[in-house]
């Protein structure tokens, strides 16, 4: 019944892009999944009522890959965590990390040329797959009939320290697929040697596909090191023995070059993202994930914020400050903090701004007190490492999730993502020859993504494989190519071409020779001791290169202040803008050293989108909104924040129609006259919330596991009125 309800439930927005035999949350499979990363069994109600819906934990301590079994005390224990589970309605998955261990790493690790053990178990051995996916099994069969298990991901960050191999088999198997030996120059690096360094390389840093060593790092990262595959297979066997779909997740995705492959043919990809010091950076890495993504047709995107900060980022241990928090009485070595709950606010809205099929947080260590022995733990507050640090971070989340998440989760999930009109190419043959990329969260790529989101300019990720097999999309006008000192022949002829017919290209003095940039691409300087000399550097910098581009480009959506972030989607002839404050100022949790604003303040200003617009509703205070047509045609709202806080805003052509509810046994049909608009609704049976959904193209079905009896209500979560039906 679950499969028939979530079939029904499909809305045409994103059906083409979903597979509906995947299934959603059990208590609504229209919604976001809002997942708990390694959770602990005693604050499972907690984390239930604060919005939570699935829970991921772990076989660490089950699983002995020297015997091949499993420690039948652990299987037991993590059975009963998933009763718990499914106690309260939710869903469980499976965090395998079977080769990930220390001990398997140690019976299967990767060999340097020198014969020496990498940290990294070897997955492209046959001999460590066959064991890998021996456990795997072993850990289905404990799981396949218990109905609360509805995923797994079959291992976390262990791409970071992927490297090539050197046993014999790693060169047969590259010979096999290519016919030639492993290059040479290739060592224990993740990339090949600098282009200078090359005698060979092309003059112009143009490369052909078959270039020896081009061709030897795609297989690598494509194929060679195994990880891609082993992730395919322990999905594929657990669904063999599970005999269901399941979602499937890899983490952290885009910590490798950009090439498509990255996490093997799983329902989902995740990368968690670190909110400080500006929660809005999560935007540039959902648009990697999401370039990633488009390599492996239908799948879908997770983006799980980190509830832990390094401490190294935001109060030093080695610095000393006056008006001492109290945490740092309390616990004086933490490694790990809690993440700022003005920031996690912000940091959720970023994620709600884009098309996401789920949204994750971790750490349980930082956001209940394991000191006190309340949760079932003893933690010595003076230890290293993760720690509890400040209290209203969960409450935040939890605040967030249920005045949000909850109500909005289907109209998030089922928004598109706007055609893209800026691209910011992320070139893998500048990785593997000039040592750039991003690995999905540092250097100068990642800073400019950031830049280009505080310009409001929505950056498209776009990987040279993407180019080579759809071309440039046609909506892109403009093409950033920040550090893309090498590049493959076929995206140089793309970008030629693309120039041609007027597309506008910036980039630095690192561009290859070939093409000479349309404008130049200025970055700024991170000052990570300085907080406040650094954001403003930050907006300094954004201002100025959507000033450049001012003459020949206008951004889907704008503000006049540049402390409110805006990012827009787009369905037909609506518009679904998010606004975020990002005002923030120095407080006395982390604020004494200066170096992360953490405290949200009151700020307003004036938002708008690049559309004559005929209503605008606040989908939040469910009301419609005082708007304006300017003169350009862009229609503008003024908004107010009480802190660091974000609001979710609907364009519409004309003022919504209104809606009909009809009730025929188990059957909840939904109506209305508005097809170009996806309109959150909200049922509900006998006074109590039911469903939140969305109807699209005017029609909503829900089919139920039993007649429905009582009043049943319908509110429009866009302008809050209601229709009644029944007693």
């Amino acid at each position: 019944m679950r499969a028939v309800i979530a079939a029904l439930a499909l809305s045409a927005a994103w059906a083409a892009a979903a597979d509906p035999s995947v299934p959603g949350p059990r208590q609504n499979p229209d919604d976001q999944f809002r997942f708990f990363w390694l959770y602990k069994p005693s604050t499972l109600r907690v984390l239930a009522a604060s919005g939570f819906n699935l829970f991921m934990s772990d076989c660490f301590a089950a699983y002995n890959p020297r015997t091949g079994r499993y420690d039948a005390r652990s299987a037991a224990e993590r059975k009963k965590w998933m009763d718990d589970v499914s106690a309260v309605g939710l869903d469980y998955m499976e965090q395998l990390a079977i080769p990930q261990r220390r001990e398997f790493v140690a019976l299967y690790p990767r060999i340097n040329r020198d014969g020496s053990a990498c940290d990294n178990a070897d997955m492209g051995w046959e001999v460590a797959m066959t064991a890998a996916v021996r456990g795997v099994r072993l850990a289905a069969e404990s799981l396949k009939r218990h109905p609360a298990c509805i995923g797994i991901e079959p291992s976390s960050e262990v791409r970071d320290h992927s490297r090539p191999s050197f046993r014999e088999d790693f060169a047969r198997r590259y010979r096999a697929a290519t016919g030639e030996a492993v290059p040479p120059e290739v060592d224990k690096n993740r990339v090949a040697p600098h282009y200078l360094q090359l005698a060979d390389f092309p003059v112009m840093r143009i490369v052909d596909e078959d270039y020896r060593l081009l061709k030897f790092y795609k297989w690598f990262w494509k194929k060679g090191d195994g990880w891609n595959d082993y992730q395919t297979k322990a999905k594929e066997v657990f669904e063999e023995v599970l005999g269901r779909k399941l979602v499937s997740i890899y983490d952290p995705v885009v910590r490798t070059p950009p090439l498509w492959g990255s996490g093997g043919e799983l329902s989902h990809n995740n990368q968690w993202t670190y909110p400080t010091p500006e929660p809005y950076n999560i935007h540039y890495v959902i648009s990697e994930q999401q370039a990633m993504a488009r390599g492996m047709p239908g799948q879908r995107v997770f983006s799980m914020v980190q509830a832990i900060s390094y401490r190294s980022r935001l109060a030093p241990k080695d610095v000393k400050v006056e008006n001492e928090p109290a945490w740092l009485r309390e616990r004086p070595n933490v490694v790990y903090m809690t993440t700022p709950p003005d920031i996690m606010r912000e940091a959720l809205w970023t994620c709600f701004s884009h098309q996401l099929d789920g949204i994750g947080i971790y750490a349980w260590s930082a956001l209940f007190d394991a000191t006190s022995g309340e949760w079932g733990e003893k933690r010595d507050p003076l230890a290293a490492g993760y720690q509890f640090t400040n209290g209203e971070t969960i409450n935040v989340i939890s605040n967030v999730f249920n005045r949000v998440g909850r109500r909005l989760g289907p109209l998030f999930r089922a928004i598109p993502e706007r055609a893209p009109e800026v691209a910011m190419l992320e070139s893998y043959a500048s990785t593997f020859f000039a040592n750039r990329g991003s690995w999905g969260w540092d250097g100068f790529i990642y800073q400019f993504g950031i830049q280009a989101d505080a310009a409001h300019l929505q950056p498209y990720v776009l990987y040279e494989e993407e180019i080579a097999r759809d071309g440039i999309p046609p909506t892109v006008k403009v093409i950033l190519a920040p550090h893309c000192d090498v590049l493959t022949r076929t995206t140089f002829e793309a970008l030629v071409a693309f120039q041609k017919r007027g597309g506008l290209i910036v980039a630095d003095n690192h561009f290859v020779p070939g093409i000479l940039p349309d404008l130049p691409l200025k970055s700024f300087r991170r000052t990570w001791a300085d907080g406040a000399g650094s954001d403003a550097a930050l907006k300094k910098a954004a201002a100025e290169l959507k000033s450049d581009l001012a003459p020949f480009y206008r951004p889907p959506s704008d503000s006049d202040n540049a402390d409110i972030v805006t990012f827009v989607r787009t369905y037909r002839t609506s518009d679904y803008l998010f606004a975020i404050n990002d005002r923030r100022e120095f407080g006395d949790y982390v604020g004494q050293w200066k170096m992360v604003k953490e405290r949200g303040c009151a700020n307003s200003g004036k938002v708008s989108v690049r559309r004559r617009a005929g209503a605008v509703y606040d989908l939040v205070r469910h009301a419609a909104v005082p708007f304006r047509v300017l003169p350009n045609g862009d229609t503008e709202v003024e908004v107010s924040y009480d802190t660091a806080d974000g609001k979710c805003l609907l364009f519409a052509e004309r003022p919504l129609g209104p809606l009909a509810l009809e009730v025929a046994g188990s059957r909840i049909r939904v109506t209305g006259g508005d097809r170009d608009v996806l309109v959150p609704i909200a049922i509900r049976a006998k006074g109590r919330p039911t469903r939140f959904a969305v109807v699209a193209d005017g029609e909503y079905v829900w089919e139920t596991s039993a007649p429905v009896e009582g009043e049943v209500r319908l509110v429009n979560l866009a302008d809050g009125k209601m229709v009644k039906c029944g007693e």
